[in-house]
């Protein structure tokens, strides 16, 4: 297996995974786009997600990075057309709001920081509609030291992924385009020369 070098930029790609994710006892595939606002003013970097057969593949259009997800495995694959190689990552070693994302689990459920480093919070706070699709609106505060960041996740009510994401107010990746169609099995192969 070849290696290539990844900035730190395009690692934060996988923030995507949480929006890109499936429970693994789901069979509902599904393709969908996600908009990633980074900047005000700015057009937002839409990924393409698809989702099926235990796995899912998320399209950067950010940093060109295209990324599989196998659940039965319990690996990422970072790859990139433009150059050789793969970085493989054990699902295991990305966090434990990744990982509970990606089981599908309820946001509240999920341990943001405590101990020494500091607290967080979770309420459900309603359910709205997202993009034609029914979701329940979720806030989380993280407070560390004197500093209290909060957030709202909106996770679909069908699928129980992340539909959106906002902080301050200010929308961070929405899903749009949601689609609950059959995925072919070779969208989820490394390809050749990777």
């Amino acid at each position: 297996m070849k290696t290539i070098r990844v900035s730190l930029i395009s690692l934060a790609s996988l923030a995507v995974l949480n929006l890109a994710t499936l429970p693994a006892a789901c069979a509902q595939d599904f393709a969908a786009e996600i908009d990633e606002f980074v900047s005000a003013g700015q057009a937002p970097h839409v990924t393409q997600v698809y989702a099926g057969h235990g796995m899912r593949r998320i399209e950067s259009s950010w940093d060109g990075n295209i990324t599989l997800v196998d659940l039965n495995k319990e690996t990422v694959s970072i790859f990139n057309n433009r150059h050789p190689g793969v970085i493989q990552v054990p699902l295991k070693n990305l966090g434990d709001a990744t990982k509970a994302l990606l089981a599908g689990v309820n946001p509240c459920n999920v341990t943001y920081v405590s101990g020494h480093m500091g607290s967080s919070t979770c309420k459900k706070v309603g359910e709205e509609e997202v993009n034609g699709r029914s979701a329940e609106k979720y806030e989380i505060s993280m407070t560390m030291g004197s500093m209290t960041t909060t957030w709202h996740d909106w996770i679909d009510v069908s699928l129980r992924i992340p539909v959106k994401n906002e902080l301050n107010g200010k929308t961070g990746l929405e899903v749009r385009n949601l689609r609950e169609t059959p995925q072919p099995a070779n969208l989820f192969e490394l390809p050749a020369g990777h």
